[in-house]
């Protein structure tokens, strides 16, 4: 019988995966290492989110505590996140006249910029949407090898190996019940998914829920495991 390896969301190590072009779409999320089934691949703060039913927050302590505003006071130690993460989809000459903007002018102007990523960049949870720094380059694939769990209280988003991932393959998770016919998928997704297991459905329908077929009963596994135990809420 195999072993559930179900290790404790904390801050991990950059260094057991890394970013750089992928075969999906622009860039991905890579392991540098093997990760076992159910173990925690990257668990972070949201930088900011944006409730369905409410105005976006910023989270404006490193441990994740957010609040709603127009404008936010940020410490340094997320502003310097912030900064970071804005390089990915920020033009560097606006960086710059951010930089040489100070107080509340700045504040604002980084906010309204966080909501903007927020429409192009924020990752699907399920009272709205979250942007975390890391996790900003996970793909989504139809026939993912990781899940995603949103701990609301915390602000925290946390990734988990669904099956075992080997070192070097990219890290996916699915932003819809992939459990779906090829078009209906396509249709909540607002586009055509382009990964290797939809674009061998097109040629073989049979072959995408065959996969499935023989990775599920290891992801109900795990994903019932986790839900018994309280360990956060599971986000599909």
């Amino acid at each position: 019988m195999e072993i559930l390896h179900i290790t404790r969301p904390s801050t991990t190590h950059p260094k057991i995966w890394r970013a750089r072009k992928s075969p999906i779409h622009r860039l991905g999320l890579f392991t540098t290492r093997p990760f076992l089934h159910g173990e925690v691949v990257l668990s972070e703060p949201a930088l900011a989110r944006h409730d369905s039913d409410g105005p976006p927050k910023v989270c404006v302590h490193s441990q994740g505590q957010c609040k709603e505003a127009d404008t936010v006071d940020l410490s340094t130690s997320s502003y310097r996140s912030l900064r970071q993460t804005m390089e990915m989809f920020i033009p560097p000459h606006e960086i710059l006249t951010l930089e040489m903007t100070s107080g509340a002018a700045r504040e604002k102007v980084l906010f309204e910029k966080l909501v903007l990523a927020m429409e192009h960049g924020g990752l699907p949870v399920e009272d709205g949407a979250v942007l975390v720094e890391g996790a900003y380059y996970i793909n989504h694939s139809c026939t993912p090898n990781a899940f995603a769990v949103w701990d609301r209280d915390h602000d925290r988003y946390t990734v988990r190996a669904d099956t075992g991932i080997p070192e070097g393959e990219e890290v996916t998770v699915s932003y819809i019940n992939f459990y779906l016919q090829q078009p209906l998928r396509n249709h909540q997704l607002g586009f055509t998914c382009e990964c290797p297991y939809c674009i061998a459905e097109r040629q073989n329908p049979a072959f995408y829920f065959g996969r499935l077929d023989g990775v599920w009963p290891a992801i109900e596994r795990l994903r019932t495991y986790l839900l018994r135990h309280n360990e956060f809420g599971v986000v599909d």
